[in-house]
């Protein structure tokens, strides 16, 4: 999901995930997981602001 920078602070992105949770429920889906850059810190707040909390890290690198 992303959002315009134009259009950030503008509660669109809460907008979303909350419909998105609503849809899931719906849908008997009870969790959800999303993914981001680890240094992309504007989206870990974000999610962590609508509920989210980290539970792992990824590393991968070249095989040289």
């Amino acid at each position: 999901m992303g959002v315009l920078e134009r259009y950030r602070g503008k509660r669109i992105g809460t907008f979303l995930v909350n419909e998105f949770k609503k849809w899931c429920q719906k849908k008997g889906i009870t969790h959800l997981k999303v993914s981001t850059y680890f240094d992309h810190q504007k989206a870990i707040n974000f999610y962590k602001k609508q509920g989210l909390k980290p539970i792992d890290i990824t590393l991968e690198g070249e095989i040289l």
